[in-house]
């Protein structure tokens, strides 16, 4: 099917990521719409770059700076949601604590930044509860201690948050 049999006879602008391949196809369609009457400026704005795609790599490309501590903190709130026993042992340290949150702990999605800002700023207000488990719960400081031997993780301390 080609643009014209679509009955599409002028394109100002497309809006895709800056892959290779769309990259390739940008110039394919300047070459087959140089000839077309209704082309404006010749094509010369034929490609705008996707912004949400830009922000998304900037903002990965900013979170690799801070890798290894989203890294922990992923680790950790894993840790918590991989158990109805291990969330319930969480939330009495919360109450220990005195804490009290309608937030929840959530997980990200590693290549959706939103998420894991969402994840960061959740456990960010669960801190001392992670600070404070990895000095009291055995379980969960001889995880992340298993890890770390092994080339692991360590805990997430407070600087990790």
């Amino acid at each position: 099917m080609s643009l014209r049999e679509w009955g599409i006879d002028g394109i100002f602008t497309l809006t895709v990521d800056n892959i290779s391949s769309n990259l390739t196809t940008i110039k394919f369609l300047q070459r087959v719409m140089k000839d077309w009457n209704e082309t404006v400026l010749e094509n010369e704005f034929l490609h705008t770059r996707c912004c949400v795609h830009i922000l998304n790599l900037n903002v990965r490309k900013g979170l690799k700076k801070i890798d290894a501590s989203v890294a922990k903190v992923r680790e950790a709130v894993s840790y918590m949601k991989f158990s109805p026993n291990r969330n319930q042992t969480f939330r009495s340290f919360m109450e220990r604590l005195d804490m009290e949150s309608k937030k929840l702990l959530c997980l990200d999605v590693p290549t959706r930044w939103n998420s894991t800002y969402l994840m960061l700023k959740t456990a960010e207000n669960f801190q001392k509860v992670f600070f404070r488990m990895d000095f009291e719960d055995d379980v969960y400081s001889s995880y992340f201690r298993t890890k770390e031997d092994s080339g692991g993780l360590r805990s997430p301390y407070m600087s990790d948050f």
